[in-house]
């Protein structure tokens, strides 16, 4: 079982904020990437439309010997906690996503309990982050903007390629909130690190920013930890990734964030097939 690997999977890019994060904390575990590339965005989409997507993505990942699914998306993660899905509809692994471990860490940094909370469509509809925070602490104000476009800025490199074009759609964004009194942001898409500082410069470095993928990669060390499910290979991560589509515009991204050179490790998945997987293979929340 400790030999087993970590499953992560996302729309696209975004989870790779999560990989590297798992890479520093978990030097010598086995992780299996899954980009659903074809289809993203998830933002847009109805929660219905993401769930079905994301199982999908799950049911491929438990395909790759796994002992743990990250769900490395704030959308999913989102519907998920707004559906009450949880490990309990997983049996043969262990599932988890991202929304409880950033809002702990927003609730327990914030001074002056003003929080702002940046998402796509989704994420924001959904005020699962709201709704965690409140319950850990119901004086805290919450301040949620949906930030759409940044997602396809990511996907498209534009962040590094032309950061005009991305330091006019943080402002288009964010002026109002920077305008509030907030002291920390959650960043509530995997894909908003890839441009976190951009985004601290332009609340010239007053906040305190949240990562998502810093957060979940101290809850799955913990996690493996307590179950004594740590791979104490001695051997460096091996790494696989897989995308439903755009192969090269993915191994360009992931390259200058993740410093891996993937020539051989990016593969292609037959989109079809994983539409067409079992779509009763897991139960439904009553």
């Amino acid at each position: 079982m400790k030999n087993k690997n970590i499953g992560v999977f996302d729309s696209g890019v975004g989870g790779l904020t999560v990989v590297k994060r798992l890479i520093e904390l978990l030097p010598n575990e086995n992780i299996i990437y899954f980009g659903d590339t074809a289809r993203v965005p998830y933002g847009p989409r109805s929660n219905s439309t993401i769930l079905r997507y994301a199982l999908q993505d799950i049911n491929f990942l438990k395909s790759q010997d796994i002992k743990i699914i990250i769900a490395a998306c704030g959308t999913v993660s989102s519907v998920f906690f707004k559906n009450n899905i949880n490990n309990f509809y997983f049996k043969d692994f262990f599932f988890t996503g991202i929304i409880e471990m950033a809002a702990k860490k927003a609730v327990a940094i914030t001074k002056n309990k003003n929080i702002g909370i940046i998402g796509t469509k989704a994420t924001i509809k959904s005020k699962s982050y709201e709704t965690y925070i409140k319950n850990l602490d119901s004086k805290i104000k919450t301040y949620s903007v949906a930030c759409p476009l940044f997602v396809s800025i990511i996907e498209e490199n534009l962040f590094n390629n032309r950061i005009d074009i991305t330091n006019k759609i943080i402002d288009l964004y964010l002026k109002d909130l920077k305008k509030s009194n907030i002291d920390t942001l959650i960043l509530g898409c995997t894909h908003y690190p890839l441009i976190k500082d951009l985004i601290l410069n332009y609340f010239d470095n007053k906040i305190k920013i949240v990562d998502p993928g810093v957060e979940i990669a101290k809850f799955t060390k913990s996690y493996l930890t307590q179950n004594n499910l740590i791979n104490n290979n001695i051997n460096k991560n091996n790494i696989k990734f897989f995308v439903s589509d755009s192969v090269d515009n993915f191994k360009n991204i992931a390259k200058s964030f993740l410093n891996i050179d993937l020539i051989n490790q990016v593969r292609l998945i037959n989109l079809e097939n994983l539409e067409n997987a079992d779509k009763n293979f897991y139960p439904r929340p009553s």
